[in-house]
């Protein structure tokens, strides 16, 4: 079997394809990889060094990325297309666009080779890492694409992936949702990585501030979206709320579009106790600060946030969804949440009502969370990809 080039002695280039590097899940989880390698360097004992080896090509560069002045201090190299049109943000994206259709062009805006290609999110970065020439292509799926894709394929995306060395998925149920969409890549290499975590980061960052809290707090941290099951959510509070119960929701994230549809629904319910909190690049103090966190997705690649909340402790609330069974059952622990059926809005109602009133049932959950955080330490996941990528 011939040596890699680490095992040669020889440095290695990856060049890794994102659309942006805004505040996303799969952005945090890249930058988490980032960070372990760049640790693992300066200690003496890293395969890689970021500041060296890695260069990020971003589709869509925007100054007001959240991670984009990390990488571009910490990374060899963060570049994207020239604005061929200047601002008329139109023409450029149609541009990018002409370019997936043309292999040719892309390796034009890009010549250089690069050992490994890694296109870390589905989609158009995927796509465009496999037609780069030379070197290994990897796709990173994050999400459950028969769900996200209502069951349409695109065959495209399925060229594409017919086309990498490797894929890799978030979750067990991300490998069967990709599966059911495409069966033609059973073939393939195919990987299951859970996403990483830096929980000494998250612990600290956890304490970097502190949060007024009035009463009993539920929190959800993701975006505004239908797929976040907040409608549910808000039915079981309507519920809850006409029993007389005395507690906050607190909602961390962004989406203004679907926040008026919620608005218009909290309205109509005639409840007051719903609290928008907005994108916080922190949001770790308020999943510290509240009583019970909650993720009543009605689909997930991977729900982050539930591995986060084992790592600060905090008693959950999910729904019975595949990928949150597949983070919170452990072999020896059991059960380390509240599952509810997923969009019944009175089965959530009746787990927040037994841990807004059980505080024994809250603490037990509170200790079987921080039991399991240790099945998402960011090395034991950093290992895995580099088993792939090397």
């Amino acid at each position: 079997m011939p040596k890699t080039l680490l095992q040669q002695g020889q440095m290695m280039k990856i060049l890794v394809c994102m659309l942006g590097i805004g505040g996303g899940g799969a952005e945090r989880v890249l930058v988490d990889f980032f960070e372990a390698w760049e640790r693992n360097a300066l200690s003496g004992g890293g395969k890689l060094d970021p500041r060296r080896d890695i260069d990020l090509f971003l589709i869509e560069k925007k100054r007001q990325d959240v991670y984009l002045t990390w990488c571009e201090e910490h990374l060899h190299k963060v570049f994207s297309f020239p604005h061929i049109f200047g601002k008329v943000r139109f023409l450029n994206k149609f541009w990018k666009r002409r370019v997936l259709r043309n292999p040719k062009l892309l390796n034009y805006f890009i010549p250089q080779h690069y050992d490994v290609n890694v296109g870390f999110l589905e989609g158009i970065s995927t796509i465009y890492i496999s037609q780069k020439n030379g070197g290994k292509k990897i796709g990173y799926i994050h999400t459950s694409l028969w769900e996200i894709r209502n069951g349409v394929r695109d065959e495209a995306e399925l060229c594409a992936y017919l086309a990498l060395d490797s894929l890799i998925c978030v979750s067990h149920y991300v490998r069967d949702s990709l599966l059911r969409l495409y069966p033609e890549l059973a073939h393939k290499d195919i990987v299951v990585i859970h996403n990483p975590i830096n929980t000494e980061s998250i612990k600290t960052k956890a304490h970097s501030q502190q949060v007024a809290k009035q009463r009993f707090s539920f929190c959800q941290v993701g975006r505004l979206t239908q797929q976040k099951g907040l409608e549910t959510l808000l039915e079981a509070n309507a519920i809850l709320q006409k029993e007389g119960l005395e507690y906050d929701i607190w909602l961390v994230g962004e989406g203004e579009r679907y926040k008026r549809e919620l608005l218009a629904r909290i309205e109509s319910q005639g409840v007051s106790n719903v609290k928008f909190l907005g994108f916080q690049e922190n949001p770790y103090p308020y999943i510290k600060a509240c009583d019970v966190c909650v993720l009543a997705s009605y689909y997930e690649g991977y729900g982050l946030v539930l591995a986060e909340s084992c790592v600060l402790g905090k008693a959950i609330i999910a729904s019975d969804i595949p990928t949150s069974k597949e983070i919170l059952i452990d072999s020896q622990v059991g059960e380390c949440a509240e599952f509810f059926v997923s969009k019944d809005a009175q089965s959530l109602a009746d787990s927040m009502r037994r841990l807004y009133t059980d505080k024994v049932r809250v603490k037990e959950l509170e200790s079987k969370a921080l039991s399991i955080a240790k099945n998402f330490d960011v090395e034991c996941a950093l290992k895995s990809f580099e088993k792939v990528l090397f």
